[in-house]
């Protein structure tokens, strides 16, 4: 398997930096299931920035503005 097979294969996770909060993203839409794995990254962040973002982070004491600053990876 080559390393451009593995990384497809690896799940894409969001990322809160201020309390290390992670959770691998499973499932957004259906527009998401049909992605390559660089195309789910760039859609999630995409969608973090809009105003109503996918994920925010489940520890922050006010998880909604740490959405926008969450990283997707």
């Amino acid at each position: 398997m080559g390393q451009k097979e593995s990384r497809e294969d690896k799940p894409v996770e969001v990322f809160c930096p201020i309390c290390g909060y992670t959770s691998y993203v499973k499932h957004v839409d259906e527009q998401f299931d049909t992605l390559p794995r660089e195309e789910k990254v760039k859609y999630v962040k995409a969608l973090q920035l809009s105003e109503h973002p996918v994920f925010t982070c489940g520890k922050c004491d006010i998880p909604e503005q740490t959405a926008r600053i969450m990283e997707v990876r």
